[in-house]
Formats: structure tokens, C-alpha cells, sequence
């Protein structure tokens, strides 16, 4: 297993649903620009529906649905309003809808989410706050729901 950058000492997540424990993967980043394909940067502002086949990365405004068939990050000054599907959800901003993740839902200490979550595996760091329903499936014997 190749190694992952250091977590601050500060760094404590709860990881329900099974995978890899969070201290054991990288902290979210900025993706390199080939990996991104949609970014909506600081102060920026989008309604409507957004689908995008690669990583999708928001620091601004968004009201409407983000369909991604990879990650989708919400940085930390980001505002999201609306339904999230992805491989797998970073939150480190202010989200309200509903996140679906067919892979993994992680939570930042700064993250404040108003709404439901449906992951296989979800974590999330002291701090974090979540006022809404958390579904969480298991590999064996579940079905992905939706597309």
C-alpha cells in the first residue's frame, strides 16, 4: 500500500459502512486540471442541472441537481442546494438537498449538511454537522439504487 499524506494530529473521523479508514487516504485536494472537468470557483454562481462524465469541483454557488460519474468536491466556501449523485461525495462546505454516492460520502470538519445521505460507506470528522437522514449499504447482497 503506497502512502498517503500525513493527517494532522487533530484529524478524527468516524467511518460507518466498512472501506478504508479515513486517516488512511489522502486529504482532498484540488484535482489536477486534466481530472477536472467542471469547476465552479469562488463566487461563481449555477442553476440548473449539471452532469459531467469526470471529477466535478465546486467552490461556489450551486441550486439544482450534479449528476458525476466520478467525484464531485464541494470546497469549503462552497453553497450546494439540491441533489448530489456521484462515485463518491467530498463536503467541505454548506450543502441542502440530498447526497447519493454509490461509493463513499466524506464529510469535513467544516461541512454542514441539511438533508439526506445513501452511500455505501460514509465518514465524517469531529465538527462536522448533519441535520437529515444517513442510509448507509453494505457490498454483499446490496443493490445500487437509481442510475
Amino acid at each position: 500500500m503506497s502512502q498517503t499524506q500525513p493527517t494532522p494530529s487533530s484529524y478524527t473521523a468516524r467511518t460507518v459502512g466498512g472501506g478504508t479508514p479515513p486517516a488512511a487516504r489522502a486529504r482532498p485536494t484540488h484535482a489536477a486540471v486534466g481530472e477536472v472537468a467542471i469547476a465552479v470557483d469562488s463566487g461563481a454562481r449555477f442553476e440548473g442541472h449539471l452532469s459531467c462524465p469526470r471529477a466535478t469541483r465546486i467552490d461556489g454557488t450551486v441550486r439544482g441537481d450534479i449528476i458525476a460519474r466520478d467525484r464531485v468536491e464541494l470546497g469549503a466556501e462552497s453553497r450546494v442546494a439540491g441533489r448530489i449523485e456521484a462515485r463518491e461525495i467530498v463536503v467541505a462546505g454548506q450543502f441542502e438537498g440530498e447526497l447519493h454516492a454509490s461509493r463513499s460520502v466524506e464529510l469535513l470538519e467544516t461541512a454542514r449538511v441539511t438533508g439526506d445521505i445513501t452511500t455505501r460507506e460514509l465518514s465524517a470528522e469531529e465538527g462536522c454537522v448533519v441535520t437529515g437522514r444517513c442510509r448507509t449499504r453494505g457490498r454483499a447482497g446490496a443493490s445500487d439504487e437509481g442510475g
